[in-house]
Parts: structure tokens; sequence; C-alpha cells
């Protein structure tokens, strides 16, 4: 009977207590759960647990959220990615930059080293001839020398090129690594914190009903009643490069960089005056001419031989200017071709197409073969006297 009377005296008191509170609030509420909880049997210790009980689990699931969202990868590491791959690539082209260097001077000394031809009878010169010159050993070791550095310098001149490719790859790389790295982070802890914070509202409700229903069983009115801030999920600051935004799924497409544009058969004519529906090649330097790229280098420089250029073709750098390489090349689409050169004069032990010998005998020379070229470049190179000249090239492209 006093604990009935106990129970009357305390739903009483929260009655006269939401009187005073606003209509519909939370307080409103808290106060009705308790009158229902005493109606149903229940005394005020277990409201007073219920009340702790809903404070602690939104505390405990803010805490843990926050913890979460504080363990996970800010991207402060991102931007190492992909750089030891690029460090690696800078270092292998500092050695072949240096191995280039090295070739071109070994080259360059070769190029410029004097001969000594001897003496010989007067008896055993011919006004108009010197043949005699390119068969001495001392001009013919001192050509082997300057064939064999200029092949190194082409070499270490070609690993250069492919170490300085190397490492503009390993850069976009990195890039393309650095900037997925930044893309997962975001995405990661957008996820996270969209988990973090779906119930953020209904956590807030419970909260504030907790405090609430402490305020309503100590009996403190709703307008004394202290509920303070309800814990909050706290976002996290990620690193700099990090978006702000979620990153596009979808890549931009790119257009595929056209080939160059040469027609079925194209025909180039290297003589002083040309020939009529030849292209035609005045010994200048490797680049646009007649809406076609083509012409001569040395080494990969671009190379004026304008100077060896005669009524029947031109020679392959009759003044020995270039100290590595000469060639001619034209830009063309891989594929499949035949093609024809012909060799006018004298030697051509020495002229290659695609780095392929020529061969054929001292004079006059037709060379002919099916090829295919993969790089986009048709090559013909060589090194006046070994290959002494061309006169024209025919290439057609096979079906």
């Amino acid at each position: 009977m006093q604990a009935m009377a106990l129970n009357a005296i305390l739903i009483a008191s929260i009655f006269a207590l939401a009187q005073t509170a606003p209509a519909s609030t939370s307080y409103e509420q808290a106060s009705k759960e308790i009158t229902i909880l005493l109606q149903q049997g229940n005394d005020d210790s277990a409201c007073a647990d219920l009340a702790k009980t809903l404070i602690d689990e939104v505390t405990a699931t803010v805490d843990a959220s926050n913890k979460l969202l504080g363990a996970l990868d800010d991207g402060s590491s991102c931007p190492n990615e992909g750089q030891e791959a690029v460090t690696t690539a800078q270092n292998n082209k500092d050695d072949a930059d240096k191995a280039a260097s090295d070739a071109a001077e070994a080259a360059s000394g070769a190029a410029d080293a004097e001969v000594d031809f001897g003496s010989f009878s007067f008896s055993s010169l011919t006004p108009g001839e010197c043949g005699q010159f390119w068969e001495d050993e001392a001009y013919k070791s001192a050509k082997a020398a300057q064939a064999t550095t200029a092949t190194a310098q082409t070499e270490a001149d070609a690993k250069a090129k492919v170490a300085a490719e190397a490492v503009d790859d390993a850069t976009t790389a990195a890039a393309a690594a650095v900037q997925a790295c930044q893309c997962k982070v975001r995405a990661t802890y957008d996820s996270a914190w969209a988990a973090a914070t779906e119930k953020q509202d209904a956590d807030a409700a419970a909260y504030t009903k907790g405090k609430h229903m402490q305020c309503v069983l100590q009996g403190t009115a709703a307008a004394d009643c202290d509920v303070g801030d309800a814990p909050q999920v706290t976002p996290v600051t990620l690193a700099d490069g990090v978006p702000a935004e979620p990153c596009d799924a979808t890549e931009p497409e790119t257009e595929p960089e056209p080939e160059p544009e040469v027609p079925v058969s194209v025909s180039v004519s290297f003589k002083k005056s040309g020939k009529s529906g030849y292209l035609h090649d005045t010994g200048a330097a490797f680049g646009t001419h007649s809406d076609h790229q083509y012409g001569w280098l040395c080494g990969s420089d671009p190379s004026d031989q304008t100077a060896g250029v005669r009524d029947w073709g031109n020679h392959f750098d009759r003044n020995n200017k270039c100290s590595g390489t000469t060639s001619w090349q034209m830009k063309v689409p891989n594929g499949d071709y035949n093609i024809k050169v012909i060799l006018p004069r004298e030697k051509h032990t020495g002229c290659k197409v695609q780095g392929e010998a020529t061969g054929g005998e001292y004079g006059k020379f037709v060379y002919r073969k099916n090829i295919k070229i993969t790089d986009g470049t048709l090559t013909l190179s060589g090194d006046f006297p070994t290959c002494h000249s061309i006169e024209a090239l025919v290439l057609e492209r096979l079906a």
C-alpha cells in the first residue's frame, strides 16, 4: 500500500512538471514515457537506468565513430606513390646521359683525329685519282675508329633517349598513382562518414530524451533542465591534395593520335633537279616538307646535307660533318611495305634500310625488299664512303 502511494505521488509530480513544459517537446515525451513505465510497475530506479542507458549508448556510438574516422588513412602518404620508380628512372637517366656524353666526346675525338698517310713516290700518284688513300692502313684504322665510336655514340644516344622516356613514363605513372590514392582516401572517408552520421539525428534525439528523463526523475522543470550538447561525430581534416569532392569515376575519353598521312605509294628523288611525280629531297634537315615529315639526321639531331647534293643524287655526309651515324628518315604509318632504293655510285656495303645492310656490288645497285615498320619511321642510314650515296626510293604499302 505504501509503495502504491509513493508511485501515485511520483506520477502526480511528473504530470505537474509536464504541465509546465511546452507541448510536444522532448521533455514532455520523456515525462510521458516515465509515466507509462511507472504505470507498468517499474520503479524510479528502472527509469533512471533507462535514461542512463540512452545517454551512454549514444556517447559510446559517437566515440566509436570518431575513433574509426581518426584511424582512416588521411592521404598524407599519397604523394610518395610511385616516387621510388621515378628516382630509379632518374638515376638511370643520369647514368645514360653521362655515357652518351662520354661517347660523343670519344666520337668527336675520333672524327678529328689526324691521319698520317706517310710518303708516296711521285710516280705512284695520278692526278684526279686518290683511291690509294682510302686503301691506306692509316686511313682504314682511323675510319674504323671513327665508325666504332660513332656507332657507340648512336647506341648511347638511343639508350639516353629511352632512359629519358622512362623518366617521363615513371613520372606520369606516379602522378596517376598519387591521384588514385587521394581519390581512394576521399571515397573511403566519405563512405565512413556517411555510415557514422546516418543515425546522427536519431542519436541526438535519444541522448536528449535521456537527459530529459533524468530531469523529470530529479524533479527539475523543463525550463531549468540543462541538456547540453549531444555528442557529435567530428569530421577529420584530410591531407593536402585529397580532393574536397569525390573523384569522377568516368575518365574522359581521349582521342587516339592520328597516324601520319602518307599515300599507298610514295616516291622520293634525291637528285638536284628532282624527278617528276616524286617528292624532292633537297638535302634539308629532318622536318616537315611538302606536308610530309622527312629529311636528314646526324644521330638523333636534324642535319643539313645540302652540300652533298649532285645531279645524280646525294651523298651520305659527303664532307664527314656528322660524328655519329648519318640517316634519312620519313614518318609513315606502321605496316607492311615493299621498298626500292637506288644506290647510284661506288660503295654501299655500309648502307642500311631499317637497320639491315643492303649489300650489293660496287657501282649502281637497286635494293628491293618487303619490310615491316613498327615505330612509325622509315630509316635509311650509312656514312660516306662505305655508303656513298642515294638517288631515289619508292615505298609501296602492301595490302
